[in-house]
């Protein structure tokens, strides 16, 4: 139960971060250094491009959509 930007995370449910590269070498080179991110860095990224956390995939994916909320006194 993992994806490749949140290892230990749930499944893939939808797509809110992409980025695109000319070749094969830099895509992967790009995956390495975003394995190396924290948690937080990785939000941040996708926040700044996706603040919403759209879907950002064009057809549609069967999904489950989860709500979370926070309660503080």
């Amino acid at each position: 139960s993992s994806n490749i930007f949140f290892p230990n995370g749930p499944h893939l449910t939808r797509i809110v971060y992409i980025e695109k590269f000319e070749s094969k070498e830099k895509a992967e080179k790009r995956l390495l250094e975003l394995r190396h991110f924290t948690f937080m860095q990785k939000e941040k990224l996708i926040r700044k491009q996706n603040a919403d956390w759209k879907n950002l995939c064009p057809f549609h994916m069967n999904t489950v959509e989860k709500k979370s909320v926070a309660y503080t006194s």
